[in-house]
């Protein structure tokens, strides 16, 4: 199963970074996951995400991207995104 997310930036900021980690379910599987990043359509960053590991950080250049796409794919484990600041 996966889960996007679309953000317009608008070429406003620089930077992004958050944390993810795995969230708590009694019925959940421990699965692995992928995070995929594009920017204005065009894939950009990939990243494996460990689903036993409490939270992993990320630090994104996002400089001149007007739309930015989360997406996060191939794994059954569920996943959230915290913390998440842009920089201009």
């Amino acid at each position: 199963m996966d889960n996007m997310a679309l953000f317009n930036t608008d070429s406003q900021f620089t930077k992004i970074e958050f944390d993810i980690g795995k969230v708590d379910e009694s019925t959940g599987s421990i699965e692995d996951g992928k995070l995929k990043i594009e920017l204005d359509g065009a894939k950009k960053y990939q990243e494996n995400i460990r689903a036993d590991i409490t939270s992993h950080h990320f630090e994104y250049d996002i400089t001149d991207a007007k739309t930015l796409k989360f997406l996060l794919a191939d794994s059954n484990s569920s996943f959230g995104v915290y913390n998440i600041v842009f920089t201009k």
